[in-house]
């Protein structure tokens, strides 16, 4: 059985999605590291291992937008 491919544009909005989640829990990390939020991590739902999967992930997407915005100019 072949696995179905899905349309660019389903794609592109999950891909969309996904680091807009990313950044919301990095943001939510970050008033958490900082102290802004005084919640323990398990209070504020922050996961270690989520936090590493989402700078890995934000990371990457950032060094293709670099690179595109490079190969355009």
């Amino acid at each position: 059985m072949t696995a179905k491919m899905e349309s660019p544009s389903k794609l592109s909005a999950y891909l969309q999605i996904m680091i807009e989640k990313a950044i919301e829990r990095l943001r939510n990390f970050n008033k958490w590291r900082t102290g802004e939020d005084d919640r323990t991590m398990d209070e504020a739902g922050i996961k270690p291992s989520q936090v590493t999967e989402d700078i890995k992930n934000v990371c990457d997407e950032l060094e293709k937008l670099i690179y595109m915005y490079a190969s355009r100019n």
